[in-house]
């Protein structure tokens, strides 16, 4: 199957795809280059500055702070290891929405503290497979602790994108 940016196969850059491999073909002048880029191969996204995952970050006091808002933010947890936090600085009266996606059928939670509890202020728990999502309004100027969590830490992938606006 081929397909190009504007519909027309005979002008513009085109890919074709077939199940094992994505062909990316240059445009004019030089119509034959191609670029073979294997399907069973996993993008991995580039670090993002401001969304740390700096291990080890299991407990809320070692959740690294995050400064890059409304990215997608590339986290690991692996093998055996159940949980990340993250930290966030948030304004009074200001939401804060977190969302969770991209790890597979597996069963990632989301939750949300503040630094005097250890009990969640908002909570993202759905069903395996399904991105998790949660909005919180502060009424004060804080610190907010982010935990991900994986019900099974032995399933694979052991990743997933966190968002996080404000």
């Amino acid at each position: 199957m081929q397909f190009d940016s504007d519909g027309d196969s005979n002008r513009g850059f085109g890919f074709a795809v077939d199940y094992l491999s994505l062909v990316l073909t240059k445009p004019d002048p030089a119509p034959e280059t191609k670029i073979y880029v294997p399907m069973s191969r996993k993008y991995t996204a580039p670090a993002v500055k401001g969304c740390p995952d700096n291990e080890p970050n299991s407990v809320k006091t070692q959740g690294s702070v995050i400064t890059q808002f409304g990215v997608a933010c590339k986290g690991t947890l692996p093998p055996g290891d159940a949980s990340d936090f993250y930290a966030v600085d948030v304004s009074a009266n200001r939401k804060l929405i977190v969302d969770l996606n991209n790890f597979g059928k597996n069963d990632y939670d989301v939750y949300l503290y503040n630094a005097n509890s250890d009990t969640p202020i908002a909570q993202s728990a759905l069903n395996p497979g399904l991105p998790e999502h949660l909005e919180f309004t502060s009424s004060s100027s804080q610190r907010l602790y982010i935990w991900v969590v994986a019900r099974d830490p032995y399933i694979s992938p052991y990743s997933y994108y966190l968002t996080v606006q404000r």
